[in-house]
């Protein structure tokens, strides 16, 4: 079974009597145990609840980052002219909170304006002044979301959260190199992880106002009532070609 690795706890109930105020913070690293996700595939991840017993609850804010690893796209000319290619690799993560309300991210590369010389060779082997090559080392893109509603997040369990990725290349080429077949492609999409916070904001018992935020997070044993990652694998791949005259 894959685990989540919950990161973070920030308490606001450190004193002996309630904050008029506070905002409440979890978060959790979700990584396929280590070893990242392929793209395509997906899974579940849970965050805890807000306790109604601490206050009003008045906002809450979630905020996810998704990250890209690895990866290639190459490209190698066919044709007996040279030409100019631009190239993009990444992956798409969907988010999916309690009803609805998506998050969207994409974390990817690309490559500036380069130019391929002419075929030097029989076949194509990506290497070569004929050749270009995206390479991914690591990308992040960062997406926030209010819900449209509070009632599912107030409670004493979890929050469970589906994510999906669907990798994706695209390759402009100017002309000549805009014909089908004057190309070839090779590519190898990267893999993927998240990490998710979610912030509540809420009126403690004491009074109501805007409240402080408490600067030192606690840590949150792995005894609470996460359920086990569950993982769902899709085939889900989407390669694009752009060319332009």
């Amino acid at each position: 079974m894959k685990r989540i690795a919950v990161i973070g706890l920030a308490l606001s109930l450190l004193g002996a009597s309630a904050a008029t105020g506070a905002i409440l913070e979890y978060s959790v690293v979700v990584n396929n145990g280590g070893a990242n996700y392929a793209s395509g595939s997906g899974g579940t991840f849970d965050l805890p609840q807000f306790d109604e017993e601490l206050g009003a609850l008045q906002s809450v804010v979630l905020t996810v980052t998704g990250y890209a690893y690895g990866g290639s796209l190459a490209v190698d000319n066919e044709w007996s002219a040279a030409g100019k290619v631009q190239l993009e690799l990444g992956t798409y993560i969907t988010v999916t909170p309690p009803g609805g309300g998506d998050l969207l991210l994409a974390p990817s590369w690309t490559s500036p304006l380069t130019t391929v010389a002419a075929n030097e060779d029989e076949t194509a082997d990506y290497t070569g002044a004929d050749a270009a090559l995206l390479s991914g080392s690591a990308a992040a893109d960062v997406q926030s979301g209010n819900p449209a509603s509070l009632v599912p997040y107030i409670g004493t369990g979890t929050i469970t959260y589906s994510f999906l990725s669907e990798g994706f290349s695209s390759v402009l080429a100017l002309s000549p190199l805009d014909e089908e077949g004057r190309l070839v492609e090779e590519t190898y999409m990267p893999t993927y992880s998240l990490t998710a916070q979610i912030t509540y904001e809420y009126a403690g018992k004491g009074g109501s106002g805007g409240g402080g935020t408490v600067p030192e997070p606690g840590t949150l044993g792995m005894g609470l009532a996460l359920a086990g990652l569950s993982l769902a694998k899709w085939g889900f791949r989407r390669r694009s070609t752009r060319r332009r005259e």
